[in-house]
């Protein structure tokens, strides 16, 4: 293995790892919608926190959807993402 397989690996790890820790943070409620969308190809991308609630962010391709925390599902937000 070279030291940029090596690298890449690493860095797929430290990914799971930061989602792992995102999954912990939701709401059973949306951990039931994600799985719903897991379904239609969407993945948990990331979550966001404002006053201790948690919003979820989960990818399909290059489109986004998010779940509050009462796993209401928005396939179209309106928030711009870097």
């Amino acid at each position: 293995m070279t030291a940029t397989a090596i690298d890449s690996a690493e860095d797929r790890r430290i990914g799971q790892h930061d989602i792992n820790s995102f999954w912990h943070l939701l709401t059973l409620a949306q951990k039931v919608a994600l799985n719903k969308l897991n379904q239609f190809g969407y993945q948990l991308a990331f979550a966001r926190s404002q006053n201790n609630v948690y919003l979820a962010f989960a990818k399909c391709n290059s489109t986004y959807a998010t779940i509050d925390y009462s796993g209401e599902v928005e396939l179209d937000p309106k928030i711009h993402i870097r």
